[in-house]
């Protein structure tokens, strides 16, 4: 389709998007969503149909050569997507402390990305696997119940999500956590607002509101 054959070009390029112009809903705008990988990786690797590349510096494609397009693709086909699906690999940077960090938030946050995400619903994390399964308490009215059925205590398990049922709008939500002794407040570090992820650092709001905010 239209705008696809440069969607590479504008991941690499700042201040350079489409999206807006394409007639079919998608999410995320100048490719940041792609470049916050360089805040853990220094060089990713991608595979996706036949191309088959590493980052170098930040914004240059060069080819991946020897055996490493093979070794991803198997990696893939372990899921079933061999020539279907796409694939990053990360080389961590040298500073874990952040990665860490940086992980230990994203961990923390798996269930809002899960709820908000119009096609992914699932994360294998070295640990254990995350799905976001939702029940309609309400379908006409917008109201469901979701959870992980992964519970954690330091993490919020299930939450009760208020959709917008108007097709223009299918992605604004609301999100309200819940115990199993009724709602709660969101984790601390958890930012309020979203437009698939987080848009802001706001947090401690209780709640998360997803919606096409201009970023």
């Amino acid at each position: 389709k239209r705008g696809y054959n440069t969607d590479l070009k504008k991941m690499l390029i700042l201040s350079s998007s489409d999206k807006s112009q394409r007639e079919e809903i998608v999410t995320g705008k100048f490719g940041l969503g792609f470049k916050t990988v360089f805040l853990v990786s220094d060089c990713p690797k991608i595979i996706s149909g036949d191309l088959a590349f590493e980052i170098v510096g930040g914004f240059y494609p060069r080819q991946m050569a020897g055996e490493e397009p093979h070794r991803l693709r198997e990696i893939l086909g372990q899921f079933g997507q061999e020539r279907d699906g796409t694939l990053i690999e990360l080389g961590l940077s040298r500073e874990t402390e952040r990665f860490n960090e940086g992980f230990g938030r994203f961990r923390r946050a798996a269930p809002c990305l899960l709820a908000f995400s119009r096609r992914i619903k699932e994360l294998q994390l070295p640990e254990r696997t995350i799905r976001w399964n939702e029940n309609p308490i309400d379908e006409i009215a917008g109201l469901f119940v979701g959870g992980t059925g992964n519970p954690d205590p330091d993490e919020f398990d299930r939450a009760v999500v208020i959709r917008d049922r108007t097709p223009e709008h299918s992605n604004r939500a609301v999100l309200l956590p819940l115990r199993p002794d009724g709602f709660c407040r969101a984790p601390k570090d958890l930012p309020a607002f979203w437009a698939t992820a987080p848009v802001s650092t706001d947090a401690g709001a209780g709640i998360a509101v997803n919606a096409d905010f201009e970023v």
